[in-house]
């Protein structure tokens, strides 16, 4: 149902989408125990413009399915885009342990305390991210922001530098930081990209904010 609704006209996909609530809700009833039930309501309610019942979904999921990465990752993903940093934070913690060699899970604990204000927590874990994972472009290129965003353009510049040699399409500001022309900052970036985490959202679906990444080049 979840895939019949990407290609449909929005109202029958709506309509797509209610009916597989249904299903899913009945499901998580008569098997509570059904991650993957729980998983799919989470991302079904999400659609439907229930957050927070998509939250609450995942959070059974994981409940019941604590080695599901996809619903840890849409857990991050969603709490994160409506400020629910606690359950962002949880959903790091828990990639981190089922994925040690993937950066999503410190890209994600990051994001969360950059959201949520705290610089120098962020700052802190995009520079575990980058001597992690090196090559992982999205955390040069939010590390190289925060500095610069703070008056620190001279820390900045080698991160600009290093996220120019290995995106595959860098953005324009930090081709202007290595070229020495970038002006003064004009606030957080704002290029969503849900698939940093390693989650693609359905057609409608709201992705997290303030993440400049163009996508996720881990292993």
């Amino acid at each position: 149902v979840l895939r019949s609704a990407g290609r449909a006209p929005r109202d029958d996909a709506m309509h797509l989408m209610q009916t597989a609530e249904t299903a899913f809700e009945r499901a998580t009833t008569a098997s509570p125990w059904l991650g993957r039930a729980w998983l799919r309501l989470g991302m079904t309610r999400w659609y439907l413009g229930n957050p927070q019942g998509a939250l609450a979904a995942l959070r059974q999921a994981i409940r019941w399915a604590p080695n599901s990465r996809d619903a840890a990752r849409r857990l991050g993903q969603y709490a994160l885009t409506i400020g629910v940093f606690d359950d962002a934070r949880q959903a790091a913690d828990r990639l981190k342990a089922l994925e040690p060699h993937d950066p999503s899970g410190w890209f994600l604990e990051a994001l969360a305390c950059a959201a949520a204000g705290q610089r120098a927590p962020a700052e802190q874990g995009y520079r575990i991210l980058i001597e992690k994972f090196p090559t992982f472009y999205p955390g040069l290129w939010n590390l190289a922001e925060l500095l610069r965003q703070q008056g620190r353009a001279e820390e900045a510049q080698p991160f600009y530098e290093a996220y120019v040699r290995v995106a595959p399409e860098p953005d324009v500001t930090a081709r202007q930081a290595v070229e020495g022309r970038l002006a003064e900052p004009q606030g957080p970036s704002s290029l969503d990209s849900p698939q940093a985490l390693g989650t693609t959202p359905s057609e409608g679906e709201p992705t997290q904010a303030k993440v400049r990444v163009e996508g996720s080049n881990s292993p």
